[in-house]
């Protein structure tokens, strides 16, 4: 059965990893209408994938945040190292650009990795994507 229903296709499409709403908007984009053959179902599937999405970015924040502590952490280790021990400005720098790469390689990866748990989620319910 066709659905009636085609208005979900044309939300905006980008992933806001702090809304739910967004997380769903963007998911039911991507579904092909023809593989949806029950609007209810439906959506539960899209409110049970955006909250799971939702909670692994959750995770993974905090998962940036250790990163970005530990790459302080090794900079003002190589900082100091390199430099001198009494030459604290070489261990800020250092400790500034491991900050600095720990969060940035970290949070680099989120688009991608939210955007899977959502997409995977949503195939895995038995529904055709148009896209990743």
């Amino acid at each position: 059965m066709p659905i009636k229903d085609t208005s979900f296709l044309y939300l905006n499409t980008t992933f806001d990893y702090n809304s739910v709403e967004s997380l769903k908007n963007a998911g039911a984009a991507r579904v092909d209408p023809i593989s949806v053959t029950d609007q209810e179902k439906f959506q539960r599937d899209l409110e049970e994938c955006a909250q799971l999405a939702y909670v692994w970015h959750q995770t993974f924040q905090r998962q940036v945040l250790i990163g970005a502590i530990v790459g302080a952490g090794l900079g003002a280790g190589l900082g100091a190292a390199t430099g001198s021990i009494l030459d604290r400005r070489t261990a800020m720098q250092g400790m500034g650009l491991g900050a600095a790469y720990g969060s940035v390689a970290g949070a680099a990866a989120v688009p991608y990795r939210v955007t899977d748990v959502m997409t995977n989620c949503l195939q895995h319910r038995g529904y055709m994507l148009l896209w990743r």
